[in-house]
């Protein structure tokens, strides 16, 4: 175990308790991501012709916009200094204002309209600076994804849902940059990019925006079945994908993840903003987006294996690549067979050189916690990382240096990045 790992390991047993060595079977939800069944090919058009700046939409959102000083929000107690620990000092959360419910409730919730919002909060306090509304026709947020500048953020948002089918509304991607120092009413500016809507019944399922702000990448799935990998250029609107096919009936796994909503630690990037991570069955992946081809699987090699992994009902919570491409981080669910047993969830690492796990950075007892994990935020080397919902009564905390520091946190909030 390096010296890094065990910091880690340390700042967790802060905060979670010790677990047996063999975990007992978990509890998974029983409302996995709908089976997507043998059917047409996907005719997603994401991105259109090369646009230029100019022909960007604006999205009208002045009237949307307030600073905190008009806003309520819960009270916040210093949190620690972010700098220090080498985080961003400014998030994006998401936020709904129905009743507060657990982390998979949420996410379940985001395949309906919540009334969600984006908030600019301070790392620090928690405090909100600006907020924003998704611009009509669009009535919420589903997910937000953020550049490595603490400035750049793309959300997606969608429009009303219209029951029974499809199950997904038609959905659009947006550019949100802020400035903290700006005046009341200028701290967020909402632009449309260059894209066709996400039709309705296309699937969002994950997303994420290169580190230097300029792509975004997305994995998308088609409700009968086909699933591909896009990356966008922001600025000209050009857009490459890459698919593959298994079985024609099977249920696509691009994602690796059973779970609704836009999940934002399935797909990452390298610092190099060449490379992307995903994840793919029991293995994470990373694509080499400059490879020609299309071929999700041929372009890209493994990084991480899950052994023993999907078997039962295991699956993944999330993985990413840390920036400087050196490792991969996790987080496993093991329920074996058993539906009404415990739900034990593991971070792992994995050495993306040889794609071999190398420590169980925490093992937790998921019931005891109420909520599963979502890794938030890393920094280069996946020595300082944002988790949230890690122990109970804690919703969000930054690791680093052997420690953990509870972030000040809201329970209308559903997601953020950094």
């Amino acid at each position: 175990m390096t010296p890094l790992q065990d910091k880690l390991r340390a700042a967790l047993r802060e905060t979670a308790d010790e677990i047996p060595a063999q975990a007992p079977p978990l509890r998974l939800s029983p409302h996995p991501r709908a089976s997507r069944n043998a059917g047409r090919n996907a005719t997603w058009r994401a991105w259109a012709a090369p646009l230029t700046a100019a022909a960007l939409v604006v999205a009208t959102v002045a009237a949307s916009l307030a600073v905190a000083g008009s806003l309520k929000h819960q009270p916040a107690t210093a949190g620690p200094q972010a700098g220090s620990a080498s985080v961003p000092a400014y998030y994006v959360a998401l936020t709904t204002t129905a009743k507060p419910q657990s982390d998979l409730e949420n996410m379940l919730d985001s395949a309906a309209p919540t009334d969600r919002a984006a908030e600019l909060r301070s790392t620090r306090t928690g405090a909100v600076l600006a907020r924003i509304t998704p611009p009509k026709p669009y009535v919420s947020f589903t997910g937000v994804t953020a550049a490595a500048d603490d400035r750049t953020f793309v959300l997606s948002a969608q429009g009303p849902a219209h029951y029974p089918m499809p199950p997904f509304p038609a959905q659009r991607f947006f550019l949100l940059r802020i400035d903290p120092a700006a005046r009341a009413g200028a701290r967020m500016t909402l632009t449309a990019l260059p894209a066709a809507d996400v039709p309705a019944g296309d699937e969002i399922t994950n997303m994420a925006l290169s580190p230097d702000g300029t792509r975004l990448a997305a994995e998308t799935a088609h409700s009968l079945g086909e699933s591909a990998l896009h990356v966008f250029d922001l600025a000209t609107g050009t857009e490459r994908s890459w698919s593959v096919s298994t079985c024609p009936a099977c249920v696509s796994s691009g994602g690796g993840m059973l779970w609704f909503g836009v999940d934002t630690d399935a797909v990452s990037w390298t610092a190099d903003g060449r490379h992307v991570a995903f994840i793919w069955y029991a293995t994470v992946r990373l694509l080499d987006t400059r490879a020609a081809g299309s071929g999700l699987l041929t372009d890209s090699k493994t990084v991480a294996t899950w052994t023993g992994g999907l078997k039962g009902l295991n699956q993944w919570r999330g993985a990413i690549i840390t920036p400087d491409g050196r490792t991969v981080l996790g987080i496993e669910e093991l329920a074996g067979n058993n539906l009404n047993g415990p739900i034990r969830e593991h971070l792992v690492s994995w050495s993306a050189a040889t794609g071999r796990q190398t420590a169980v950075l925490s093992n937790l007892d998921a019931r005891k916690l109420g909520d599963f994990e979502q890794i938030l935020y890393t920094n280069a080397d996946g020595s300082v990382l944002v988790l949230t919902y890690q122990r109970p009564g804690a919703k969000a905390m930054i690791l680093h240096d052997g420690r953990s520091d509870p972030i000040p946190w809201s329970p209308s909030i559903t997601v953020a990045a950094w």
